[in-house]
């Protein structure tokens, strides 16, 4: 039912889920259509997808990551610590007041402090004689 929802959707900046978010939903699930043999041929699955050919062709190879998969080494806050941003995002304008971009960085800042009082200091390993 959702990639059905998924596939008749316009690609539009009008629309209400984000664009990049959007594609690399629909990359997916062609990527599991393809895999689990419900089209004919890649061009076919990208086609009926709505995804370039040739971006479904480099995802299949492994030439290309998402963009969530090759950005994962510079994220700062550990999974955890992010969906705990979220949720005060949430908590925050649910009480009425606005997200801001000022107030989430407060918020990761002091979650980022925390981290580092957390961890023990850095001390290199010895070295061998």
């Amino acid at each position: 039912m959702l990639d059905l929802y998924l596939r008749n959707l316009p690609l539009t900046p009008l629309c209400p889920v984000g664009l990049a978010n959007l594609m690399q939903t629909r990359i997916e699930l062609v990527i599991a259509g393809f895999k689990n043999s419900l089209c004919k041929s890649r061009e076919d699955a990208a086609k009926s997808y709505g995804v370039d050919p040739n971006t479904l062709r480099r995802r299949l190879n492994g030439k290309h990551k998402s963009h969530k998969v090759a950005h994962t080494q510079q994220q700062q806050l550990l999974p955890p610590a992010e969906s705990a941003v979220v949720r005060q995002c949430i908590y925050l304008t649910s009480a009425g007041f606005p997200a801001r971009v000022r107030t989430i960085r407060v918020i990761a800042t002091k979650i980022l402090e925390e981290q580092a009082r957390k961890l023990p200091p850095y001390q290199p390993p010895p070295q061998a004689l």
